[in-house]
């Protein structure tokens, strides 16, 4: 007979889900779980039959609106599997905020749950899950799901949780050929739109095929928080499988997220049209600077894709460009390779080697690699002279790398190429693959990118390389500049902090002026060395002069520099009146920007 039940973790709290969906313990919107009577050894794990949320477990293979779990019994007490990874869930106490995780290789006394029984509900009924009787994991394939989906005669809202759950046993082929039937049967095609007539991925599969931009929204940032290799549900599962089909039709795509950036855009976009980039999309929230009017009229007049990110308390501004431009904008989807960079970062090639960035690209990924990593190469700063500098480029402004471990492992930070199509989205430094599908990751050098000697304290993820290479390419990293570029860059906030917005000293702490004392006080710099850029610059600066040729442009881009400078000199009023403010620093940026 069926059992339905609440479970108690080992400290007496049962199992929930906390504000983000991640299952916990103690909050108030508990669990149900479902014991079907002849699905052996699983258990079905879900919230309120009315209601449908994609519940996570972290430090596992699970998500989705319904989630399915091995168990074993012992005694009194039951112990919850992750059926793909086979390791323990385990309830942490409360001094670890009551968390649940899914990674324990051996159970012990946290991984064990006491049954709680509840009554039968009105949607999780026997009858319901009759369907399951004989069933096994190895009999879930794409087959099975069609059957499922063109035959079921469940509510839509049981429907797409169970879906969800059964999905965690699907192979990659299955969810290939899954696709490949949903082109040619129009049966399991309309049952499949009417299941998710409204559901984000489904529109972001539509949008594929008929290259339509789905618009950035607030209900879309929601729902489009996805930063691990899980699939959020198994529409989401379909919509990835969907973008690798998709044909490769425009060249190399860049992407950004800034904030406040204006004094640096034309020329970042310029160099970057040099070298042959085709589509760029800047995605940009809460400026102070001017910056919205001038990413507007680069739009209206070609040289960028602008998308105002607008975003609320909660959600990650880079999380909300990355997840939206790699889903919802075909073009993207549709582009050989991205790179996602900030706009302190240019790529840099060996241009005795390569013509341009494609030709690079078609040189390191020789081996069909998914995407190439390419190390942090940090530039140090120099001094303003007057304030007119504030318009020359920060490629000739600042003409010394830092020597090699100035940054501690920073230079063994990576920055990526990669095939969009792959990805289910990307973090600022490396893109996030599915856990369901097979990717190849290439160095900067053409071989194969190796990552699993992070620095102590970080697990092995590909953020940092083992090896350092600049020899065919790199990310010039201006990450200084001058001293009121970095007093400008503290106090605007980072792009992602979505909790600040106009200026805070929050960020600039003595450790953070120290950062920069110290590095003007080096004496091993290495020169950056130009001559191999000079075909490159004398395009850029081509570009730079057609802009600024723009009477619109260059206006918009003078009151940029004028904001700035208007900017800095108030804070830096403000700066003096701080408890804790630095003379010496003060007196450096005051220089630079003709006096308090």
């Amino acid at each position: 007979m069926m059992k339905i039940f609440k479970l108690k973790t080992f400290h007496g709290k049962i199992l929930s889900i906390d504000n983000n969906m991640n299952i916990s313990s103690g909050t108030k919107e508990e669990l149900i779980f479902i014991e079907p009577n002849n699905f052996i050894n699983y258990i079905f794990c879900t919230t309120k039959e009315t209601e449908y949320k994609i519940i996570n477990l972290n430090d596992s293979n699970l998500k989705g609106g319904m989630i399915i779990f091995e168990y074993k019994k012992e005694g009194d007490y039951i112990y919850l599997i992750d059926p793909i990874s086979k390791k323990y869930v385990c309830s942490l106490p409360k001094d670890h905020n009551n968390k649940v995780i899914g990674n324990v290789k051996i159970a012990k006394e946290w991984e064990k749950f006491t049954i709680i029984p509840i009554e039968n509900t009105t949607e999780y009924t026997e009858k319901n899950f009759n369907f399951t009787s004989g069933l096994s994991p190895n009999n879930i394939d794409y087959l099975f799901i069609s059957d499922l989906i063109k035959k079921n005669t469940f509510s839509k809202l049981f429907s797409k949780k169970i879906l969800d759950a059964f999905s965690i046993f699907m192979k990659m082929e299955d969810f290939q050929l899954f696709n490949f039937i949903l082109s040619k049967d129009k049966k399991l095609l309309d049952k499949f739109n009417f299941l998710y007539e409204n559901d984000i991925w489904n529109k972001s599969i539509n949008s594929m095929k008929n290259n339509k931009i789905v618009e950035l929204n607030n209900e879309l940032d929601i729902k489009c928080i996805i930063n691990d290799k899980n699939f959020s549900s198994f529409p989401h599962a379909i919509q990835f499988f969907t973008k690798t089909l998709m044909p490769s039709e425009f060249g190399p795509s860049l992407l950004s997220s800034c904030r406040n950036e204006g004094i640096y855009l034309i020329e970042w976009v310029a160099y970057h049209r040099a070298i042959g980039f085709e589509n760029i999309y800047i995605y940009s929230n809460d400026n102070i600077d001017g910056s919205d009017e001038l990413l507007s009229l680069l739009n209206k007049y070609g040289y960028i894709n602008y998308v105002k990110n607008d975003i609320k308390n909660g959600i990650s501004a880079q999380n909300n460009c990355y997840n939206h431009c790699l889903n919802f904008v075909p073009s993207i989807i549709k582009s050989s390779w991205v790179l996602v960079i900030d706009t302190d970062e240019f790529i840099c090639f060996d241009h005795d080697k390569f013509q341009d960035i494609t030709d690079y690209i078609n040189w390191a990924t020789i081996k069909k690699y998914d995407s190439i990593s390419l190390n942090w190469r940090n530039i140090s700063s120099s001094p303003i002279k007057n304030i007119n500098e504030f318009q020359n480029k920060i490629s000739l402004r600042n003409q010394n790398y830092l020597p090699r471990g100035y940054m501690g492992d920073g230079d063994r930070m990576v920055k990526s190429f990669f095939n969009p199509r792959t990805v289910i989205t990307t973090n600022p430094h490396h893109p996030i693959p599915s856990n369901k599908y097979s990717f190849n990751y290439g160095f900067s050098d053409g071989c194969e990118y190796k990552w699993h000697r992070s620095p102590e304290g970080f697990y092995d993820n590909p953020l940092f390389s083992d090896e350092i290479s600049f020899d065919n390419s790199y990310i010039a990293h201006y990450f200084f500049k001058s001293a009121s570029e970095w007093f400008w860059k503290n106090l605007r906030n980072r792009g992602d902090n979505q909790l600040l917005s106009g200026i805070s000293f929050e960020n600039l702490s003595q450790d953070r002026i120290d950062l920069f004392k110290r590095q003007t006080k080096q004496d091993n710099y290495m020169k950056v060395n130009n001559d191999p850029n000079s075909n490159i610059n004398e395009k850029a600066d081509k570009i730079i002069d057609e802009i600024l040729l723009n009477k619109d442009i260059n206006y918009s881009y003078q009151k940029i520099l004028n904001n700035y400078l208007a900017i800095s000199r108030k804070s830096l009023i403000e700066y003096k009146k701080l408890p804790f403010y630095d003379d010496a620093f003060l007196n450096m940026v005051a220089n630079e920007i003709g006096g308090l």
